[in-house]
């Protein structure tokens, strides 16, 4: 169960932290800083600290080079925002949408018969 709780985690915060660069790729600093807060907060909180420390090897590896990734983008973000963009941060995230990788495209089922040669 701890590696599922894990997993849970581990992708919640890379959607977020994802969702923030998305922002600033966009030019919304606002957003950007409230989306990396949250994976920053929630990343370095104490509950996953403790689900870490019971976790493998490599859980413990990618958790801690991702804290110091989401961090300086963080800090970073508070910086420009706080410096030069002035954009107001939310309180409240919007939600994440999920976008599909592909479209789906019907196809006509052609059935070949003995009779025809391909």
């Amino acid at each position: 169960l701890t590696a599922i709780e894990l997993h849970y985690h581990y992708l919640n915060i890379m959607a977020h932290f994802h969702q923030g660069m998305a922002h600033k790729d966009a030019s919304e600093y606002g957003l950007q800083v409230a989306y990396l807060n949250f994976a920053y907060q929630t990343i370095s909180s104490n509950q996953l600290a403790k689900l870490i420390k019971y976790g493998t090897i490599q859980y413990k590896e990618l958790y801690s080079t991702k804290a110091v990734i989401i961090q300086k983008e963080f800090s970073d973000a508070v910086k420009f925002n706080d410096k030069v963009y002035h954009e107001s941060v939310p309180s409240q995230l919007p939600e994440i949408v999920e976008h599909p990788f592909a479209k789906s495209v019907p196809f006509e089922e052609k059935i070949l018969s003995i009779e025809e040669d391909p």
